[in-house]
Parts: structure tokens; sequence; C-alpha cells
């Protein structure tokens, strides 16, 4: 038997995330982790999950994949979106240098209230983002650490358990995450119908911690993904071959490097915790192909100048000199087929 989620919407003027039942949340694309949260939310029933795909990926009113998760194999069936509906929560988990014009796309289906969550590695997207909406709708990231890939174009293998880091972007966000705060803290002990953001991010890709700022967690992340995306994709190895000594001084310069960007840029991290954090990080994803290293063997564009590219851009902006970085930016860009597609 197929699960299956309706897509039915009511009024956009009548939309509020105010219980399960009146909320249904648009996933952009057919990604490996969009098609995961998407799995996860139809297994559990909640809450409701379209997708809004490309149209030459969109073959009518439904999309049908399977999806793999430990010796699971579940058949999904999902609604896709038409041109003219509503979309009232949005997840955009695209890669980076896609956000922008995906959420362009998407701009006149926005309830006047719409909530939009990027999911991406790599930073630079909220300063596109911003623009765009308007005064009442809210923006809020979510840095996932869960592993996904597809092994064919219609199964998506839930390959690494992990958790995700939600936070607030813009003040629309803000004062709906304190909001939410204040509800759950005045019922306390009693069971909560009230569907939130929070919530919904938890069924998709939980476990969910929320943070008042995000910003720390995203340049952690960039961090990992800089060292770990970056080398793996050059030097076509699993993660875990980085642990090898012949990596552990490109390991250090990159590091240290990302430290000077980052304490300009308002954000202190030591070599030495983000030297350790990433060797965990490697150590337990070390039979995974990173996602750029994947990007690669598909042929398909990297996601460098949002990692590697965005921290050369900032140490400009600060008047420094990152020769290790600007050296893997270098490579990467030797790899990178995006310039086919401009």
């Amino acid at each position: 038997m197929h699960i299956t989620q309706n897509a039915a919407i009511a009024d956009s003027a009548d939309l509020a995330l105010n219980t399960a039942e009146q909320t249904t949340w648009t996933i952009v694309g057919s990604g490996a982790i969009g098609l995961l949260a998407a799995s996860n939310a139809a297994l559990k029933g909640s809450p409701k999950v379209q997708l809004a795909l490309r149209p030459q990926n969109n073959v009518g009113t439904s999309f049908a994949f399977s999806f793999c998760a430990g010796q699971q194999e579940y058949p999904i069936l999902l609604s896709s979106i038409t041109k003219t509906t509503p979309i009232q929560a949005l997840l955009l988990p695209v890669k980076a240098y896609a956000v922008a014009d995906a959420l362009k796309a998407y701009l006149p289906n926005l309830t006047k209230n719409a909530q939009i969550v990027l999911c991406h590695n790599g930073m630079g997207t909220i300063e596109q983002v911003l623009p765009l909406l308007s005064a009442e709708q809210g923006l809020w990231f979510a840095s996932t650490t869960h592993g996904a890939y597809k092994s064919t174009p219609l199964r998506v293998v839930h390959s690494g358990q992990g958790k995700t880091i939600l936070g607030a972007v813009n003040q629309v966000a803000k004062s709906m995450l304190a909001s939410e705060k204040s509800v759950a803290k005045n019922e306390k002990g009693e069971k909560n119908e009230k569907e939130t953001i929070s919530s919904a991010i938890a069924q998709m890709l939980g476990p969910c911690e929320v943070v008042d700022d995000i910003l720390p967690f995203l340049w952690q992340k960039l961090a990992i993904n800089l060292v770990i995306n970056s080398l793996t994709a050059i030097h076509n190895v699993r993660n875990g071959a980085l642990a090898g000594a012949d990596y552990q001084a490109v390991i250090g310069k990159l590091v240290s490097e990302f430290v000077e960007v980052a304490k300009q840029s308002g954000q202190i991290f030591t070599s030495e915790q983000l030297q350790q954090q990433i060797a965990q990080v490697i150590t337990a994803t070390a039979e995974n192909y990173s996602s750029m290293l994947q990007d690669v063997k598909n042929g398909r564009q990297l996601e460098a100048a949002y990692i590697s590219g965005y921290l050369l851009e900032q140490g400009v902006k600060h008047l420094l000199d990152l020769p290790t970085i600007r050296q893997i930016n270098q490579e990467l860009n030797s790899l990178n087929p995006a310039k086919l597609a401009k």
C-alpha cells in the first residue's frame, strides 16, 4: 500500500500555523534531503507535505518514489502543487546556488504570512533571500546532519542518522519563535495540539534543536564543509580517508585560515576546537561519500561558491590573505560543471 498525503489547501487568506489539520508544507524539488523530509512526514502522518517540482519532473499531480530506511523499503506517493496552489510553509532543501531562483519561482504562490525554511550547505543565501520577502513573511534556517542519497532517480536512501539545528532569521520568524516558546511554557504539562515550525521540522528532519542564534552553527558547519566536502571532492575519496596523515597539514591550514575569517565576521572559534569536531565527523561518516563528491561524480554544479568562495569574499572584505582556501576554491572550480549551466 502506498503512503499517501493529499494536498488539499484552504483559501490562502484563512491559512495560519495553528493546527496540523490546517498546515500543509511544500517541499521544493526532489533532492535527497527533501524526499527524506517528505518521507518522514508521510510515514508519521504529520505534517501534511506536498512537492513543488520542476515542470519537466512533474508528470501529473503526484510523485511516486521509494524510501529506504535501514532494512525497510517504503513506497511513497506525494501530491505535487500546481501554478496556483497557495504555499503557507515552504521548505527549501536545494543546493545553495539554486535557492534564490527557486524562491523567486514560487513567490507568487506564497501567502502573505508564509514561513520559509532554508536547508543547505554553505552560506550567502540569507542575504539573497531576505530582500525577496514581504514584511509579514518569516525566514528560518535548518542546518541538518542527516545523510541521504538517491540510488536511482526514484529511490532515496537514509544513509546516516543525524539531527537538525533550527533558527529564526528575520524578525517575523523570531517573533513567532518567541510566541511558540511562550505557549509551550504556559501549557506546560498539557498536551499541545498546535503545530509550530519547530515541531514540523522535528517530524521531518528530527531530532530538532531550536537555537536563538543560528549563525554560529552555520559557521561551524561551514568549516566542516570546507574541509570534508572540498577535500573529498578534489581527491575522490570517502570521508574516512581524511583521517590519514597525508591530509592533516592541509586540514590544519584550512582551519587556521577559517578561524581568522570567522573572527573578523564576529564568530569566535579555536583551531583545536574545530579540528576536533571535524575529526569526529570524519570518523562518524567514514564510509560516506560527501555530497560534493557525489555532485562531482554526477556532473552536477558544486556549491563551492557558497563554501570556499564565500570565505574568500569575506577575506577580501576584511583584507585577509587566504592562500589555502584560495587554492582549494580554484581546484574545485576546475571540477565544477557549473560554468556549463550558465
